[in-house]
Parts: C-alpha cells; sequence; structure tokens
C-alpha cells in the first residue's frame, strides 16, 4: 500500500503543487513531483508514473480528492484517517 498527499509551496510568486507517494510498509518515498497544479491532469500523470514502477501498489491511501480515483484504475482507495477525523472530506 502507498500514501499520497500533497502540500502548497510557492515558488517565485507562483504557486505549486508537491505531491509525494510513500510506501506505508517502509516509509520511504516512492515518488515525489513538484506539479504546477492538483487538477485530474495531475492525478493522471501520478497514475502513469506509479504504474511504471516495478511493483504497482494495489491499494493507495488518499485524502479523499475525486480526481485521486484516476492514481490507480482498479486499486483499492482508502480514505486517510486524519481528514475523515477532521471533516475535510465528505467521506
Amino acid at each position: 500500500m502507498v500514501s499520497g498527499d500533497e502540500k502548497w509551496r510557492t515558488i517565485r510568486g507562483r504557486w505549486h503543487s508537491w505531491c509525494v507517494v510513500v510506501d506505508v510498509a517502509t516509509a520511504l518515498p516512492v515518488l515525489a513531483a513538484l506539479l504546477p497544479s492538483r487538477s485530474p491532469w495531475a492525478c493522471r500523470w501520478i497514475g502513469r508514473h506509479l504504474r511504471l514502477l516495478t511493483h504497482v501498489p494495489r491499494a493507495i491511501m488518499t485524502d479523499g480528492f475525486q480526481a485521486s480515483a484516476s492514481l490507480l484504475p482498479g486499486a483499492t482507495h482508502v480514505l486517510g484517517r486524519f481528514h475523515h477525523q477532521q471533516g475535510v472530506t465528505p467521506w
């Protein structure tokens, strides 16, 4: 299982999304990317790069962002507890 999350960073006055995917078992980053937005396009881009890995994850934990369903089609999607407890997402 992998866990994906993003943080917003400003670089030279422009906002970017710093996306990181971490292996839950080892807590090591699997993929990191600085993208111009947090859009469905960005989720598909990350998903494409995840599928290029030697071992494609079967489950992914996200914050419930609707576009994250396109990260790994066919994979089990799990909502992170923190986001659920904070009422950030409607799930």
